[in-house]
């Protein structure tokens, strides 16, 4: 019984990880040619990921730190992540 719950949690876990690269495939922590600036919450990334997968919060800021995103003030004053997103996939 532990052993499927192990093995339950490595899928969830490799889903996750692999739905965030999906994610952030088109969009960068820097600016580069191309790119536009699309500034992101933790929240807002959840929302969008959320038909997918519920991911926590922590997992989020967890893999944008190790992906070198910083976080910037957006024109509201509010803090936010400082997100680069390819012009050729906008919405």
């Amino acid at each position: 019984m532990e052993e499927n719950r192990t093995d339950r949690d490595r899928v969830k876990r490799e889903f996750m990880q692999q739905l965030l690269d999906s994610y952030f495939l088109v969009r960068r922590p820097l600016p580069e040619s191309g790119f536009f600036q699309e500034n992101k919450t933790t929240r807002q990334v959840m929302q969008e990921l959320s038909p997918m997968m519920a991911i926590p919060s922590e997992d989020i800021v967890e893999y944008m730190v190790a992906h070198e995103y910083s976080t910037t003030t957006d024109a509201d004053g509010s803090v936010c992540w400082a997100v680069w997103r390819e012009m050729a996939h906008m919405e």
